[in-house]
Parts: C-alpha cells; sequence; structure tokens
C-alpha cells in the first residue's frame, strides 16, 4: 500500500514538471520585476542645490506598532534604509543617526584623550551639525503569508505581505509636525521551486532543497514603502517651511556680546561688523537690559572679527573681557 502511494506520488510529480517545465527554466525574475525600481536605482534630483540650501536631517528608529511586525531589528533597518535613500536623491545634508553615534562619539574620545594622535590631525569637538528635521517612521500595518503550490515533491512557493508605515517631519526646535504622510503597499510574489519528498502517513518531510524563511514580498512591499517615503520627503522640500541652513560651507557662526551697550550704540557696532569682509549675516535681535547677544557668521578667524571691530570708527570705545571657540566679549567703557 505504501509502495502504491509513494509511486502515485512519483507519477504526478513527473507529470507537473513536464507541464511546467518551461516555467522553471525561467528566471526566478519576471518582466514586472526586471523593471521594479529599488533603493540601488533611486537617483540624485538636487545635484545643483548648494549644500547651504540643503536642509539637515536625520532619520530615527521606526516604531514598531503593528501587532505582528517584527520585533526584532525591523526599526532599525528600515531607518537605515531610508538614510541610505535620502542621501542618494541629494536634497539634504543627511546627518548620522543618534543610534550610530557611539563609534563616532569613540573616535573623538580617542583622538582628544588616549595621547597617540596628534595635534595637528586631530579633530575639534564642538562643530557637530544639528538636524533642521527629525524624520520619524511608524510601522502602522504588517502582516505576511507563504504558501506552496504544487505536487507533494515538487512546490512553487508564493508570498504575500502587506507593510504599512507612517512618516513625519518634525521640527526639533519646535516640536512642530511640519508633514506627515502614510504608505501603504501589498505585495504578492511567486518564489522558486522546493523540492522535497513529503513522507507518507505522517512521518515527516525531507527536503533535498532547503534555504531559511525568507519573503520576498515583505522586502518588495519594504522596499517599495521606502521608495514612496523618500520621493514625498524630497517632493515637498520645497512646498513646506523646512528650516534651511544658515551657514554656508566654510563659514564660522560666533556670538559676540556686547554688555553695557545701549541701543544706539548696538546700531553703530553692528554696522560696523556687517562692513567687514568675511562677514556673510549679522544678527543682533538678542538685546535687553543693555546687553546684546550679535551672532556673526563669517569665514574668517574670530580674532580677526575681534580686531577689526575694537579698530572701526563707530564712536563707542569697546574693551575685549573674553574670548572663547564660541564667540568674544565685549564690555563698553
Amino acid at each position: 500500500m505504501k509502495h502504491d502511494y509513494f509511486k502515485t506520488t512519483l507519477m504526478f510529480t513527473a507529470v507537473f514538471l513536464c507541464m511546467n517545465a518551461g516555467s522553471f527554466a525561467q528566471s526566478p525574475k519576471t518582466d514586472k520585476n526586471k523593471d521594479k525600481v529599488t533603493i540601488e536605482d533611486i537617483k540624485p534630483i538636487c545635484t545643483d542645490l548648494p549644500k547651504e540650501k540643503k536642509p539637515r536631517v536625520t532619520v530615527a528608529n521606526f516604531k514598531l506598532t503593528a501587532p505582528n511586525a517584527p520585533r526584532d531589528q525591523f526599526g532599525e533597518n528600515l531607518a537605515t534604509m531610508l538614510t541610505n535613500a535620502l542621501q542618494k536623491v541629494q536634497c539634504f545634508r543627511v546627518l548620522e543617526r543618534l543610534a550610530n553615534m557611539g563609534d563616532v562619539q569613540a573616535e573623538l574620545d580617542y583622538q582628544g584623550n588616549s595621547g597617540n594622535v596628534s595635534k595637528k590631525s586631530t579633530v575639534q569637538k564642538g562643530n557637530m551639525m544639528g538636524a533642521n528635521v527629525i524624520v520619524q517612521g511608524e510601522v502602522t500595518e504588517f502582516e505576511q503569508s507563504a504558501g506552496g503550490v504544487g505536487a507533494a515533491i515538487v512546490k512553487t512557493k508564493s508570498y504575500k505581505a502587506k507593510v504599512g508605515i507612517i512618516i513625519r517631519l518634525v521640527d526639533p526646535e519646535t516640536r512642530e509636525v511640519i508633514a506627515s504622510e502614510s504608505f501603504n503597499v501589498e505585495k504578492r510574489t511567486g518564489g522558486g521551486v522546493q523540492v522535497g519528498v513529503t513522507m507518507p502517513y505522517g512521518l515527516g518531510s525531507i527536503n533535498a532543497m532547503s534555504t531559511a524563511f525568507q519573503n520576498p514580498a515583505v522586502q518588495d512591499a519594504t522596499e517599495d514603502c521606502i521608495i514612496k517615503a523618500t520621493q514625498y520627503i524630497a517632493g515637498e522640500k520645497d512646498k513646506i517651511d523646512l528650516p534651511e541652513n544658515d551657514v554656508p560651507d566654510g563659514a564660522s557662526q560666533y556670538t559676540l556680546t556686547f554688555k553695557n551697550i545701549d541701543y544706539t550704540q548696538l546700531g553703530k557696532v553692528t554696522s560696523a561688523i556687517e562692513k567687514i569682509a568675511g562677514v556673510s549675516n549679522v544678527n543682533s535681535d538678542d538685546f535687553s537690559d543693555n546687553v546684546a547677544n550679535v551672532v556673526v557668521t563669517q569665514n574668517i578667524k574670530l580674532k580677526e572679527v575681534v580686531d577689526k571691530i575694537i579698530a572701526a570708527n563707530t564712536g563707542v570705545k569697546l574693551s575685549v573681557s573674553g574670548m572663547s571657540k564660541d564667540g568674544a566679549t565685549f564690555t563698553v567703557k
């Protein structure tokens, strides 16, 4: 009886193989898959945009709120994929994610504290850029399934997946949600051929070829979500009020504090600073109780700016009471 069952199974499998020989001989990728856009295919779309016009962004780990979402590195993987995709479009200055800053901080500490790095090649602390926008992601829907179609010995696998995410752009200074959008992708993918012998009478299964479970439909759906999110973020860059960089490449920004200064004197000093060659921007809005904090953007050394302020014919007598890597302090005599 067992012999007849096994013989019948083999005959059915042989017929199945003959009927589907053409499809099995084809590459697993269909014409549709051939034309599929992947993250690797994303092209730069902001190549002519100067760096100072590109908002600085960082991507946080995706939150996993869907009940069936994998409770492993899935959220971190999505954040890495989106970071990579945003870098490719070249519309943003993409900053390293805080989750990955351990190596960067360790390098800074090693250069500054180990005594093994020459002072000439040691990088300075305190020059990291802050993000204008935090990209937050949330996995709100996740479903997957896999099934086999065919004879007991030869099966073709079919995969299904549904992935939904929400993307938010958040201003870290104000906590304002600048933009938010959801993306939902459902995929059905035909996999390769699974060859094996199904033993009768509940004796289990012995597979001649087996691999660890992977769902290609989940991969396709996830990648499509990331591509759609990247296109959305890049497309909205000029439509929403994204904070722009105010420090051009090669420039530095310092705060000059003026004590015991009145409003008229501040106007004269500010006017003199604006005329200094190498100074690109002066902001003197912070003024109260005869103390002014003037933010100066410049591409010359701080000491040179300080010397030129002292030498300027403003009619305001100033003395320098302190200097640091962040700026200088003046006192009106």
